[in-house]
């Protein structure tokens, strides 16, 4: 009877501390599936690029409008995806979704087609009714351009555009090639890029062919009347081997220190 009792004893004993054991083992492999099923799903939301955190709004000709993921903590370089490049409507409705869109903070936004590779920006800007100057299109890399988003001023959003300069005419030290190809696009200028920067304004053919007085300043600027009477500006720089087109002078610096602090 005695011997039953402590064998009894030490099976109970046995029991115990092989549960303990299966617990204990049960919470270390919970904890490592949640580290790795958590690291795996960074993975798969967000792409690193250069510190960049890209997200994806995805345009089709399903769809109305856009779709967004949540921003990430740093500047969120954003694709624009159209599925149909030769699709005016569409591109129209692309980038209209991308100018309404309401930010408190700057956006950098990249335009792609459905291959995954940046749309031409003379392409892109023709599909939207604008262009850039001949001269200034011969000198740039037509492969590489962004749009950045800032604040909003009632139905105007202050937006820059960025273009590259052909790496070889960069290192041929171009610049003042440049600036005499703008100087010459600062005559159509207005026209040429009232859809990038006022797409929802209705300008008038009067109102189109104001003469800009441009000046020198921090940036190359010119004023002018919007249909409503207010005032707007045109502002560009060239900086480095980037090309910026602006219709906000706080918006370019906010472009060029972006630009820089990514390392771009």
């Amino acid at each position: 009877m005695r011997l039953s009792l402590a064998f009894s004893r030490m099976s109970k004993k046995k029991i115990t501390i092989i549960l303990i054991a299966a617990l204990i083992l049960f919470g270390m492999f919970e904890l490592f599936y949640l580290f790795y099923s958590k690291r795996d799903s960074d993975k798969k939301t967000s792409n690193q690029d250069g510190g960049i955190v890209r997200q994806v709004l995805k345009i089709d000709s399903n769809e109305n409008g856009y779709s967004s993921q949540d921003e990430g903590d740093n500047l969120s370089k954003s694709i624009i995806t159209i599925t149909d490049t030769e699709n005016s409507f569409l591109a129209k409705n692309a980038f209209l979704g991308f100018y309404n869109l309401p930010t408190s903070d700057l956006k950098w936004v990249e335009f792609h087609d459905s291959n995954g590779k940046i749309i031409p920006i003379n392409s892109l800007l023709s599909l939207i009714g604008s262009k850039i100057g001949s001269d200034v299109e011969e000198t740039i890399d037509i492969k590489k351009s962004s749009f950045f988003s800032c604040e909003s001023r009632g139905n105007i959003k202050s937006i820059s555009l960025v273009m590259n300069m052909r790496l070889d005419l960069y290192k041929k030290d171009y610049y003042q090639n440049e600036v005499s190809y703008m100087k010459q696009w600062e005559k159509s200028i207005l026209g040429d890029t009232a859809n990038i920067f006022s797409p929802n304004v209705s300008f008038s053919e009067k109102d189109l062919d104001q003469k800009l007085d441009f000046s020198d300043g921090e940036y190359r600027y010119a004023e002018f009347i919007l249909p409503d009477g207010s005032k707007s500006s045109i502002d560009y720089a060239i900086v480095d081997e980037y090309v910026i087109v602006s219709n906000s002078k706080n918006c370019m610096n906010k472009t060029i220190e972006s630009l820089y602090s990514a390392g771009r």
